[in-house]
């Protein structure tokens, strides 16, 4: 079986923190401060979830699972149908204000009018069918090298090429073009 961890937090560390930020809510909350207490079995919860995705190979099955207190929960379905692999990047881009304008009315013109853009890459794994029409999303990463050294691995152990996504164009993308 193949295990790969979308994660709710990015390391363990995070997890910790939740759990310590529960803990001290917790306390506090039994101390007279009630208001805390849903907060802190929100925080508890939270530090114990996980999510990810099972694959069994020699069934042709995987699972998009939740952990609670380490019960996996999910439905198996088939990946049949899915033959590919691929990634691809996805830009994500904030609007930064530096020296905004003394007498403007709007909170996105900076001092002449100008926005300056924050832009991050992420980027998304997945399992494509032969058409790529259908697709099951596997994982975000930060990383390029992650991405590929993942991409890499399910490649070899579900026997699937890792393919550029190109979905097929249909008319009102064309539409969108002109």
């Amino acid at each position: 079986m193949i295990s790969i961890s979308k994660g709710l937090f990015r390391s363990v560390f995070n997890a910790v923190v939740f759990f310590i930020l529960g803990v001290i809510s917790l306390y506090f909350s039994i101390g007279g401060f009630v208001i805390l207490y849903p907060f802190a079995l929100a925080l508890l919860v939270m530090s114990v979830c996980f999510t990810g995705f099972d694959f069994k190979t020699d069934l042709k099955k995987y699972r998009e699972y939740y952990t609670i207190f380490g019960f996996k929960i999910g439905r198996w379905k088939s990946y049949e149908e899915y033959c590919f692999i691929t990634y691809h990047a996805v830009i994500l881009s904030q609007p930064i204000i530096e020296n905004p304008a003394p007498n403007s009315n709007s909170s996105l013109s900076g001092f002449h009018g100008d926005t300056i853009d924050y832009e991050y890459k992420s980027f998304k794994l997945l399992l494509l069918n032969k058409t790529h029409t259908k697709k099951i999303f596997i994982k975000y990463t930060m990383s390029l090298d992650d991405t590929k050294k993942i991409a890499q691995y399910l490649s070899d152990k579900l026997n699937m090429e890792i393919v550029r996504y190109n979905p097929p164009t249909t008319r009102s993308r064309l539409v969108r073009r002109k």
